[in-house]
Order: structure tokens, then sequence, then C-alpha cells
């Protein structure tokens, strides 16, 4: 089978050059009349041949120079092209499209000593190359040639004012310096000039945005910032990735506003971006549109029903519709969610939450328990287990599932379960919202216990009857958060219960009052201490106080109020209050027995007391 070379193409322009060059041709006679052929006639040496002059020699050679760098070049051999096309700019520097190509080809390699070379030959042939000055700065710069840079750019902006790359060299070159002041001149000095280039105010704005994070005793003000990305977007008010650059500035600043009226106009443009679509419906979050922003996630769903990561729509869908309190919306999203990624925490814990908070506890707890199934030892499914057992009144059950999330944070701790996805510790309160929201199951938050954590555990080992363990307990959530009003006030109340430690449950219910004046629990709480310590009046003021502010009304307050009275003679106040309690938990037999006592007493004018004494 015959086979053939392929040859590049630049092998065909040194046949060019060699003709160019001046070459002997060979002159073929015209066939004669009876059909033989001539003799070939070999002619002399053409005029001038051998005698080139040195500017068509030089010519010729960069020729054949530029044509082997480009063979060089469609071989992929790109340290030989460049040798190549650098013997052209020797031979023939006038060629400026080659010069830019040849810098570019070092710029690519990060050999910027090359392209400086290859640029001050540019400029010195071409010294009003507005061009070449620029790219020489830029050259200089990545070389951390920054006087040379700066003389550059300086040159760049005297033949073209409007050159913005050049200010920006300005202003590197002083930021390396650390002259944050003289970066400030150079956008000043280009903020002045006119431009129609809507890239010179971009790139502007961004750099007086970059300068005055970096120091804010600059005072850049915002309003200026944005002042030049709105000219920028006058000068293209329908190019999608400007707009888009712009909005995205306003939602990193907080006005989201101008951003949503920018994403709805690139969204008119170009109504198929599913991205500018979720800017928008994050920026509707942001402004507490939630509703609307619903509405821009279901449109998503409606246009790509099948993307790849649906699944954290539905996720968000289901969180924003738990935010309004549509909890039917939110629990059929949470669902869509956990059916579209079944490898995801967060759905399973999100469909307890809402199943606890419908007062339906049992299907929470077979949420957790398939949650457990699938991502076995994790805290947040031991947490919540916990939780829901404390509010089934299995405060058994719930002490071993909060004992359980424990031992997962030590062991984690000692290093027995390590966390490979970076992530900072979590709190017990975000991680249950947070939990797993990459989705994927790719990785586990990083665990640690929180006040809220150790109040829970604190609260269902005190139901359990496991006082000095509770204590303990309290005490961590305290040390953890020492801002936990709700902590104080139940380790307060704890000992004022038991009648202990009076003076140190005053004391930890004022912190708790500090922080909330009118909590009505914790004014309960104040008045059974001083109930206890036999400050009678005191009680009443707090406990009718309690009545006043408490959310919900509470049969336990209504309690505290009745063996207030009754304590203080007065057993028809007492009746009143203890009907209401034993109204409000008709199963609590103590409040009946204590509405029977008190009856009794107004029949029986004899002096009576309450079931719970003060203290003495």
């Amino acid at each position: 089978m015959k086979t053939f070379i392929a040859r590049p193409a630049g092998a065909w322009i040194v046949l060019a050059i060699l003709f160019v060059s001046g070459c002997a041709t060979t002159e073929i006679s015209s066939p004669k009349a009876d059909g033989r052929r001539a003799a070939y006639v070999e002619p002399g040496p053409p005029e001038g041949f051998g005698r080139l002059s040195d500017e068509r020699r030089k010519f010729a050679e960069a020729l054949a120079h530029y044509s082997v760098g480009k063979i060089h070049e469609w071989r992929r051999e790109g340290s030989e092209a460049l040798k190549e096309w650098r013997e052209v700019i020797r031979l023939d520097p006038s060629r400026s499209e080659l010069r830019e190509r040849i810098a570019q080809e070092y710029f690519h390699r990060q050999d910027y000593k090359g392209a400086a070379e290859v640029l001050e030959i540019a400029v010195r042939q071409d010294p009003k190359s507005v061009a070449s000055w620029n790219l020489l700065a830029i050259a200089y710069r990545s070389d951390r040639q920054f006087d040379k840079a700066v003389e550059a750019a300086e040159k760049a902006i005297r033949l073209d004012r409007g050159i913005f790359p050049a200010y920006q060299i300005l202003f590197e070159a002083a930021i390396e310096q650390g002259n944050l002041g003289k970066a400030r001149k150079a956008l000043d000095r280009a903020a002045a000039q006119k431009s129609d280039d809507s890239r010179f105010w971009l790139r502007l704005a961004d750099l007086y945005s970059a300068l005055g994070a970096r120091e804010p005793k600059l005072e850049i003000r915002k309003e200026e910032i944005i002042r030049f990305y709105d000219r920028a977007v006058a000068l293209q008010p329908d190019e999608p990735d400007l707009l888009t650059h712009v909005a995205d500035y306003h939602v990193q600043t907080q006005n989201t506003p101008r951003a949503i009226e920018l994403y709805l106009k690139i969204l008119e443009i170009r109504p198929n971006a599913l991205n500018i679509r979720e800017k928008l419906a994050l920026s509707y979050v942001l402004e507490g549109r939630k509703k609307e922003a619903i509405q821009v996630f279901e449109e998503i769903v409606k246009r790509e029903p099948l993307r790849s990561q649906i699944y954290k729509i539905y996720l968000f869908m289901g969180e924003l519709h738990e935010d309004l309190k549509n909890f039917d919306e939110a629990l059929a999203n949470f669902r869509r969610s956990l059916g579209a990624n079944p490898d995801q925490l967060t759905p399973y814990l999100r469909i307890a939450m809402l199943e606890l908070h419908n007062k339906r506890p049992e299907n929470a707890i077979k949420q957790l328990d398939a949650a457990n199934e699938k991502f076995p030892n994790t805290f947040q499914v031991r947490f919540l287990h916990g939780l829901v057992y404390s509010d089934l009144k299995e405060y058994a059950r719930a002490v071993e599932s909060f004992e359980q999330a424990l031992k997962l944070v030590q062991s984690a701790d000692e290093g027995k379960e390590k966390n490979g996805d970076g992530q900072a510790p979590g709190d017990s309160k975000t991680m249950i919202g947070d939990a797993g929201k990459k989705g994927d199951g790719e990785g586990k938050p990083a665990i640690k216990t929180d006040g809220f954590f150790h109040f829970c555990y604190g609260a269902a080992l005190e139901r359990n009857g496991q006082f000095e363990q509770a204590v303990v307990q309290f005490q961590k959530a305290l040390e953890l958060n020492p801002d936990y009003a709700d902590a104080y006030n139940y380790l307060g109340f704890m000992y004022a219960d038991k009648n202990i430690k009076l003076d140190e449950a005053t004391h930890l219910i004022e912190r708790a009052l500090d922080y909330e004046p009118e909590n009505g629990a914790f004014l309960d709480s104040m008045g059974w201490v001083f109930f206890r310590q036999g400050k009678l009046d005191q009680a009443l003021t707090y406990l009718r106080r309690a009545i006043k502010f408490i959310r919900n009304e509470d049969a336990v307050v209504f309690d505290h109020l009745g063996d207030v009275y009754l304590q203080m003679g007065n057993p028809s106040q007492a009746v009143a209050q203890y009907e209401k309690a034993a109204e409000l938990d008709p199963q609590n037999k103590s409040f009946r027995e204590k509405l029977e006592n008190a009856r009794r007493a107004i029949s029986n004018p004899a002096p009576a007391s309450s079931s719970v004494a003060p203290a003495q």
C-alpha cells in the first residue's frame, strides 16, 4: 500500500521565499510544429543575481525564519518556534503584529523577561505605540521591576489618557510598595479622564472597591463607586455580563433593591439564564420578599426539572415555606428534596422538626429512625431524638439519646471520628438547620456542643429525677454561653423548687431578668423564690406580673399564685387560682387536691397552709 507524507502549509512558504530570493528558473521552449519537443534552454542568471541588497536579503531570511517557526508551532514545539521568531524580530523589527504575538507567547510561558526584551525592541521601533508601552509596563510589573513598570505606564498614559491598564499598573505598583495613598491617587487620575469604554469604568470601580475594603481610612465612599458602575451600565445597558457584575456588587454592599432591578433586566435579555434567576431569588430572600423568592425558585424548577442539584432548590423552598409558616408546603418540599437525593441529612431533620411542631412526635421519631439507618452515629440525629423523646415525656429515653450525642462529640474530640471537609465546627441549633446542606453526603461538619445542647440535656435529666447531673449540665450551658437567660432561670427555679440554695437561686433568676425583665416564666420563678423565703408580698407582686406577661397561660403560675394566697390566709383567692390551674391541666392530680383543700379551708375558717410550705 502506498503512503504519502503530509507536509505543513508552511513548507510552501519556503518555496515562495526561494522564488522571492531570485533563484534561477528553467525555461521550457514551446513544442515544434512537427510535434517534437525542443531541447531545454538554460538561461543566464537574472540581472542582479548574487548581488541582493541587505534589506532584501534580511527580508528573505526573516520570511524563512518565520516559516520555520510556523512549522514548529504546527508541531506544538513552542520553544523552537520562539527561537525562530526572535530571529525574525532581529532581522526585521518593523513587524509589529509579530512582536506582539511573540510577547504574548512569553506572557503565556510566564517568561516576563523575554516578553520585556521583545517589547523593548517594539517601543524602540515605534515609540508612539500605546499598545507596546502598555504591554511593556505589564511585563515589567509581572517581573516585579516596579520602577520600570511605572515609567512605561506613564509613557502609555501620555500617548493615550484613556488606557486603563496603565493606570492599573500605577495602582498595583503603589500597592506593592505599601503606599495606599499613592494607589488612591492613581485611581483618582483615571477617574478624571473621559472614556466611552464601559470596561474603563467597570475596572475603575472594581479597584476603588478593593482599595476601600483594604483600607477604610481612605474613606472611599460607596456612592462614588456606584457612580462609576452606573457609567459602565449607561455605556452598555444591554450587556448581560456587565450587568451581572454590577448587580453582584450591589448584593455584596447590601443594596439588594438595585441588584434586583439589574437581575430582572438581565432576564429580559437572557430569559433562560437560570444562574441569574437563582441570584434574583436569593436577593428576594435578603430583602425579606420570601414569597417572590419562592415564585422564582418554582420557575427554575419548571424550566429545568431534571437539573442535577434540583434537591437544593426544593430544600431552600422548604425553608422559605417554613419561615412563612406554610408548614404543609414546607413538608412537601423537604420530601421532594429527599426524593431527589436520598443521600442528604438535612431533609430528614427538617421533616422531623416539622412533625414535632405539628404535634406528631411519633412521626418525628419514625423519621429520625430512618435517618439513623442512613446516617448512623450522627450527632444531629441523636440530639433531635432527645428533643422528641422529651416532648413525649419519655425522659429516660431522652437522657439516653443526649448521652449518645455527647459521646459522639467526645469521640470526635479524641480523633476517633475525623472530619474530612475542612468546615469549622457548628453549634447544635445551627447544625440541626444546616446539617448536610452540601446535600450529597460528601462529608459531615465538625461537631461541638453549645449552651442549647446542655440546656436541653439538663432539662431532660431534671425531669428524669437526676437532679445533680442536671445541675452539671446547666452549669456547662452557662459556661459556654454566659448570656443564656433561660439557663439562669431554669437552674434558679430548680434550687427554689427543691427549697435549697435560695440566695443563689435569687441571684441566678435576677441575672435572667436582667436580660428579659418582662419574661413571664422568669417572673414566676422569682415569685416562687420569694415564696420559699417567706416573703409573701414580694412573691404576690412577681406572680401577678408573671400572669400579665406570660405568653400562654401556664397552669404552674396559677398554682404558685394559689399557694401564695393560701399561705396569706386568703383561701377564696386560692380557690380561684387552683381552679384555673386545674382547668388548664385537668390531668394534674396535685392541682385538684390543692383545690379541694382550699375549698375546705373556706368552709372551715381554721388557719390553713399550702401543701408546699415556704422556708422556715
